[in-house]
């Protein structure tokens, strides 16, 4: 098979399509969610959700897992973890190691060597680190979003599953974090910390959820209550963390991360949401973050202004912005509930009319930024080995 990396643009057809299919079935499971809809399996009525999930995951795990992998085709990285995968060896604990970001994490490879003994193949490893990343995202939708309407911003959870084609590891990593960002917010602080020490010893990047951690914790809630003193503090934090890129670029050089200090570059455009969004927070600060605190999604407006406090990091070092995968789906939460909350202010008659531009708009910013990785993500072009 001569595959070749290049721009396709029935590629890009694909992949929007897929993230439009995806997120009209979570919507249906979600109306089933809502409407407790059963069906009937034998002798057993199960609620109808779970059906639409199946169908989610059967559709993913065959776009996903027999994908054609070859030379910066079906995913940059993924020649290597499957070189990895193939050559295996056991991993030694070693908490020096693990502390200072070196070595290979003791989880995933470890996970790799024993999959490895059960088959030569890589297409079960990566059937087993695929279905955790879906699992994730289902887990997540089932649990936080009860609004049949959410399914407009559901087209874009397509963009971790397919990062995930390159950045295997990040990206299960961060899918465990999904799932224990939903467990903090139903403060279960011990789960919490117990699924990072997971997602951390799959990768070291997940060092980020412990930040969260203690920010979630000790934060101080005057601060995130008002409005002024706010603003104030992320301003302050934003030029506190830009004098700090010296110290984040020492703290490199002496841990697993040295590589990541020859990409120190900026690069601004891809963070324009993140200012349209703080600046949509704060025209209406106090009515938001009621009707978050409604919503219960108070977490997922903590996770953003986490990442604004420290953004400067993100948009300076380029291997940082990894790190943002970890906030990726608590980030399109928030936008979801910024949305909800500004369409109410639309008289009835043009909400569906705003919602499919809405669409329309994030379908378009999908392309956009499936154009900006595809190339160092080798997303294209996409061929499916049971199909031909």
């Amino acid at each position: 098979m001569n595959i070749v990396e290049k721009w396709d643009t029935l590629t890009l057809i694909l992949y929007l399509s897929m993230a439009i299919l995806i997120a009209l079935l979570f919507r249906f499971s979600i109306i089933a969610k809502i409407e407790s809809k059963k069906i009937k399996i034998f002798n057993s009525h199960i609620n109808q959700k779970y059906i639409y999930y199946f169908a989610i995951y059967l559709i993913l795990i065959v776009f996903l897992v027999f994908r054609y992998v070859g030379i910066g085709v079906g995913g940059a990285d993924a020649g290597n973890y499957i070189k990895f995968f193939n050559e295996s060896k056991y991993v030694h604990f070693n908490i020096e190691k693990i502390l200072l970001f070196k070595g290979d994490e003791y989880l995933f490879y470890n996970f790799s060597f024993l999959m490895h003994l059960i088959s030569n193949n890589y297409r079960p490893f990566f059937f087993a680190i695929y279905s955790l990343i879906i699992i994730s995202e289902i887990y997540v939708v089932d649990k936080e979003l009860n609004d049949k309407n959410d399914w407009i911003f559901i087209i874009m959870f397509f963009l971790p599953i397919l990062k995930s084609i390159n950045l295997i590891r990040n990206c299960l990593a961060a899918a465990i974090g999904y799932i224990a960002i939903v467990k903090l917010n139903k403060n279960k602080y011990l789960t919490y910390f117990l699924i990072s020490v997971v997602a951390y010893l799959n990768h070291y990047l997940s060092v980020i959820l412990f930040a969260f951690l203690l920010f979630y914790h000790f934060f101080p809630k005057k601060i995130l209550y008002n409005r002024k003193k706010l603003l104030i503090t992320i301003i302050s934090f934003d030029v506190f963390t830009m004098l700090l890129i010296p110290l984040a670029k020492w703290f490199l050089s002496i841990s697993g991360f040295s590589k990541y200090l020859s990409r120190i570059k900026i690069s601004l455009i891809g963070y324009i949401p993140y200012l349209i969004v703080f600046i949509l927070l704060f025209l209406n600060f106090d009515n938001i973050i009621k009707f978050i605190k409604e919503k219960k999604h108070f977490i997922y407006y903590k996770s953003m202004i986490f990442i604004y406090l420290i953004l400067p990091i993100f948009i300076s070092i380029n291997g940082a912005n990894r790190i943002l995968i970890f906030f990726e789906i608590p980030r399109y939460i928030f936008y979801i509930d910024l949305y909800s909350y500004y369409k109410r202010k639309i008289p009835n008659k043009y909400q569906k009319l705003v919602d499919v531009l809405m669409a329309l708009l994030l379908i378009s910013y999908l392309a956009f930024r499936i154009y900006r990785i595809w190339d160092g993500y080798g997303l294209m072009p996409y061929n499916n080995t049971l199909f031909g």
